[in-house]
């Protein structure tokens, strides 16, 4: 007869059996829950890997295109308004110069033919159109000669980007009339015009316009005379410096030096 001990019935217990079974059961639904958690939470982090990459890659790009657009700008952007006035500045010189070279005999004969003591070419540059429709804002000296002995001395230096808004109205009498005449006298001393007498003992000065092909002002040409005015004296004088305008004016068409005009953009 076999003998049963406490442990064997212990074994055997239904309620032992059933406690193991629910154990099993908890374990193997712990388990799941787990791996299905862990599932989820990696599927998450691959997820917001997957997010991040494409808003890197996207932030990537659009910082690209931004430095190829702030590149492109840089390229294309308008010189500084300095710096352009400073480049337009060297190229009026630059043909001014040239200028100067080609006119300085005709200068001489000029001031010779018309007994003048100091015969000056003068351009208007510079800018655009004035209140009065006038294409030009400044007047320069760009060549001149002076007769030896006659106390008159170069203004080359001193007229240059004269604004000519100081002027009244003598540009438009100049292109209205194509001459003009400055009086030394107690009128003309009381406005800006006197600073185109250079020396005391000029009595009066006479300018004639320089036109090109489509009758747009270029400049004028200026004599300045020690006599006394005479208007019969002055006719004469006025065809001499017109023979020198009309000369002048294809070299001044030619040089396209009113195309280094300043403009604002």
């Amino acid at each position: 007869m076999d003998i049963i001990t406490p442990n064997t019935i212990s074994f055997f217990n239904p309620y032992i059996i059933m406690v193991l079974f629910i154990v099993i059961i908890i374990t193997i639904v712990v388990f799941k829950y787990i791996r299905y958690s862990n599932n989820k939470l990696t599927k998450h982090f691959e997820e917001e890997n997957n997010t991040l990459k494409d808003f890197t890659t996207q932030s990537n790009k659009e910082l690209l295109n931004n430095i190829a657009q702030l590149l492109e700008d840089s390229n294309n952007r308008p010189l500084d308004k300095a710096e352009k006035y400073k480049q337009h500045h060297e190229e009026l010189l630059n043909t001014f110069q040239k200028l100067r070279y080609v006119i300085k005999d005709d200068l001489t004969t000029t001031m010779n033919n018309t007994g003048a003591c100091r015969v000056a070419l003068y351009l208007l540059h510079n800018g655009q159109k004035s209140a009065s429709g006038i294409n030009f804002l400044k007047v320069s000296c760009v060549g001149e000669r002076i007769l030896i002995g006659s106390g008159v001395k170069e203004q080359i230096i001193n007229h240059s980007n004269i604004p000519l808004n100081i002027f009244d109205n003598m540009l438009e009498k100049l292109i209205e009339n194509g001459r003009y005449i400055v009086m030394n006298d107690d009128a003309t001393m009381a406005t800006a015009r006197a600073q185109f007498i250079s020396a005391p003992k000029v009595r009066y000065i006479q300018e004639v316009s320089i036109y090109d092909s489509s009758n747009n002002i270029l400049g004028f040409i200026l004599a300045e005379y020690d006599h006394v005015y005479n208007k019969s004296t002055s006719d004469e004088e006025y065809e001499k410096l017109k023979e020198f305008s009309n000369k002048i004016s294809p070299i001044l068409t030619f040089s396209n030096y009113t195309n280094l005009t300043l403009k604002d953009e």
